[in-house]
């Protein structure tokens, strides 16, 4: 029993801190201020603006994640029509949210290779970054020099959706593997 000396008082809770989409997204960004006070000034605006560009881009995948939910086709009560347009644009959607997820994933490398003292430094030749390449393409990893002959070879690859063309010409240029069907005629061949 409690006396009067000790009367209870009423348990206030804080009320829960609501996390932003981009801690959602990509975890606390708690310690950043911290972390930025450890990078080398000559990296701070970049670091600056990678943070930004991370953070804008989680905000774009959370907007395309909603966008993405809210379309929800009713094959028995819309039209054909409509329902086909409404699984178009959830199929846009997602091939939007592919290419910003994988720049999304390049910038947060560049981040932490800012975090951690590489940033700058090619990862294929070991050379300086010029820092008219880095302002063009903040998170790049590679001298252009560099880039050019891993494209040549095959090596680097670009975040892209794909070659235009018509998906016969898609099928028709996939290697058969021996399973599934035999793809479509290419027009005009009788069958």
């Amino acid at each position: 029993m409690l006396d009067s000396a000790h009367k209870a008082r009423p348990i206030r809770h804080k009320p829960a801190r609501v996390q932003s989409e981009t801690e959602l997204i990509l975890g606390s960004t708690a310690g950043a201020a911290e972390k930025r006070k450890h990078i080398r000034a000559k990296w701070r605006p970049f670091y600056d603006l990678l943070v930004k560009q991370r953070d804008e881009l989680a905000n774009v995948l959370g907007q395309l994640a909603r966008e993405a939910l809210e379309l929800n086709p009713k094959p028995l009560d819309d039209e054909p029509a409509e329902n086909g347009t409404t699984v178009y644009h959830g199929d846009e959607l997602r091939g939007e949210a592919t290419f910003y997820q994988a720049t999304l994933a390049e910038v947060t490398d560049a981040i932490a290779r800012v975090e951690n003292g590489t940033y700058g430094v090619c990862e294929a030749t070991g050379r300086p970054i010029p820092e008219r390449r880095l302002k063009a393409i903040p998170w790049t990893r590679f001298t252009l020099e560099a880039q050019r002959k891993m494209e040549a070879r095959g090596e680097a690859i670009k975040p892209t959706i794909g070659p235009l063309g018509n998906m016969r010409e898609r099928i028709a240029a996939e290697p058969d593997d021996g399973e599934g069907e035999e793809p479509p005629p290419t027009g005009g061949e009788a069958g």
